[in-house]
């Protein structure tokens, strides 16, 4: 079977399931589907979009850190952000990597190549404040 890099060990395929479903609905959002199997679990179909909306988030903010470093023009400035920015990036990289953790277990490399995308926003957008 070919895998695809993104899918998860943990998914549910709808397909798969035709007879084996006794309950489904919708619970909390208009995307998020809950099944009940025969053993009574409950599955939910969106459970692993969360990283990746706190991604969009963190990276976002990051981004924005980063061309407001860039747009300093002032020594004193720069190592203001710099200072700033070194002190709560970890924080953000640590919940950033915990909350990929619990979503993929045992996929280590998907989840390095997630935080090494979130740990490029800053410079870009140094990159991006230099320019401008």
């Amino acid at each position: 079977m070919n895998k695809n890099f993104f899918e998860d060990p943990n998914s549910v395929d709808l397909a798969a399931m035709k007879g084996s479903v006794k309950r489904s609905g919708v619970r909390n959002s208009a995307l998020e589907v809950i099944i009940e199997d025969e053993a009574g679990e409950k599955t939910s179909c969106v459970q692993n979009m969360t990283p990746f909306v706190l991604l969009i988030g963190l990276g976002a903010h990051a981004l924005f850190e980063g061309i407001a470093c860039g747009m300093c023009d002032t020594l004193e400035k720069t190592t203001l952000f710099v200072t700033a920015i070194a002190m709560h990036k970890g924080a953000a990289g640590m919940s950033l990597g915990i909350a990929f953790a619990k979503a993929f277990p045992g996929r280590d490399n998907f989840v390095m190549c997630l935080l090494a995308t979130f740990a490029i926003f800053t410079p870009i957008g140094v990159s991006i404040g230099l320019i401008l």
